[in-house]
């Protein structure tokens, strides 16, 4: 089967993982079915068809938790989170590459390591990429509310983000009151007393970002 699925021959690459699991349910061969099931998973992976591809990742874990079997268990793991990953699951998806990598560790199984660390900094990069583009839409989109109203100042934005999370956003307010950064920092001081806490201030004014 395997030979088959290098050569990218899917459907005789299944058939024989199909019959082979048949066999191995009539022996009652755990170790046989968890390297069964992990195939056949790849298989539906490759076939877009992500259901039956999650089933069978699901039993191989559970078959290779139970054996003991910590070698097989880390790439179970690791592959189980990449189809996580592509469903959109990113936080499931990490909680398993965490333990995918500590096993890796305790069994020094360092090129896995290398690989499952490699991922998750990929995916943590991801994350970091939506979070800021997020806070920039939504400074924006508070920066435009004052459009007109500031004159003859810009209409500013600025939100407050400690330790990834948004503690403050707002705008300038009207012509004469008070500025975007500090009416942030004021509302920041009374919801998190931010004066004592690591913050970052990220301010909107056409054209430019500021930090």
């Amino acid at each position: 089967g395997n030979i088959y699925l290098k050569q990218h021959n899917i459907l005789k690459a299944m058939k024989l993982f199909k019959s082979a699991l048949s066999l191995d349910l009539i022996i009652s061969n755990k170790a046989l079915l968890a390297v069964d099931y992990f195939n056949l998973a790849k298989i539906y992976e490759k076939t877009n068809n992500f259901t039956k591809a999650k089933t069978y990742y699901e039993k191989a874990i559970m078959l290779d938790r139970e054996l003991g079997n910590k070698k097989a268990l880390v790439i179970d793991l690791y592959s189980y989170s990449k189809l996580l990953k592509r469903l959109g699951k990113t936080e499931k998806a990490l909680e398993f590459l965490d333990e995918s990598l500590k096993i890796a560790h305790n069994i020094g199984a360092i090129r896995e390591a290398i690989y499952i660390k490699k991922f998750i900094d990929e995916i943590k990069k991801e994350k970091s990429k939506m979070r800021d583009k997020d806070i920039f839409h939504n400074l924006l989109k508070k920066s435009l509310e004052g459009l007109g109203r500031t004159y003859p100042n810009p209409s500013v934005g600025a939100i407050i983000v400690c330790n990834g999370e948004v503690v403050a956003i707002t705008r300038s307010e009207d012509f004469g009151g008070q500025h975007a950064e500090s009416k942030a920092i004021d509302i920041a001081k009374k919801k998190i007393g931010i004066q004592n806490r690591k913050r970052e201030t990220l301010q909107r004014r056409n054209p430019r970002w500021k930090t």
